[in-house]
């Protein structure tokens, strides 16, 4: 699939939009006449292209059914409000975008011919341990508060780099068990949240390819530059204050 994907990770991923079009699938029996033939047109634009909610690994996929994937997902990316929000379709912990709304487009245009964002401070443990928190939440339903903020840095037009916090809408994605999937009990969870860095421990309790997601999530992009400059100097303010105090004798 994507190059992230010769990585070893608990989740093997397929791209599918098959949990998105079911509600299509249900408007189309609407009594409304509109609701029902947009529905019908969503549908029918889908129908040639089984893969589409099969689900497929294969990325070329997205370039070559582009268009019928813009008509599938019109209703989650508003022509009105795409001038203003940032956003795009993705698959989560993953360097891959794709249907990006109009003004992401025009940010990742100022950033140069063919520019592809990458998630920041990547880390091929910590995001293998983030995916199985996901996995623990989400297939084995303990109630975990373990998360960490996602961004990407990408540069304007005049080279300065604008930071943009990544949010995931995971709605649309479904997560199933491997063969490799094994059963967990509290005191398996309490023996990993009690190891968070042991990366062969979350291995072995939860061993790679052991679940596959089908769907994909909608990141929403918030610029957040101010906050992050305001951020660096105030560290940068600390920092120097206490080499301050450091040097400072009586």
């Amino acid at each position: 699939m994507h190059k992230d994907h010769e990585m070893e990770f608990p989740i093997k991923a397929l791209i599918s939009f098959d949990k998105f079009l079911r509600q299509y699938d249900a408007m189309a029996l609407s009594d409304d006449p509109q609701k029902a033939a947009k529905a019908k047109y969503i549908l029918d634009a889908q129908a040639p292209y089984p893969e589409l909610r099969e689900g497929f690994e294969d990325v070329t996929l997205l370039e070559k059914h582009k268009d019928v994937i813009h008509i599938i997902l019109q209703d989650a990316f508003s022509e009105v409000l795409g001038e203003n929000e940032i956003k795009a379709a993705s698959l989560p912990y993953f360097n891959l975008i794709f249907n990006s709304s109009k003004r992401l487009q025009k940010i990742l245009d100022a950033a140069g011919k063919g520019y592809e964002p990458l998630i920041r401070d990547r880390e091929e443990g910590l995001d293998y341990i983030m995916a199985s928190t996901v996995i623990l939440t989400f297939y084995y339903g303990f109630k975990l508060d373990y998360n960490r903020p996602y961004f990407y840095d990408i540069p304007d037009a005049n080279g300065v780099i604008r930071h943009y916090r990544i949010l995931y809408n995971a709605d649309f994605i479904e997560l199933f068990p491997t063969d490799l999937a094994k059963e967990l009990t509290q005191d398996d969870v309490d023996e990993l949240l009690a190891n968070p860095h042991d990366l062969e421990l979350w291995k072995e309790k939860i061993p790679p390819n052991s679940f596959i997601s089908k769907g994909f999530v909608i990141s929403n992009m918030f610029d957040v530059t101010s906050d992050q400059t305001i951020s660096e100097i105030k560290s940068a303010l600390i920092s120097s204050d206490k080499r301050g105090n450091d040097n400072f004798t009586e």
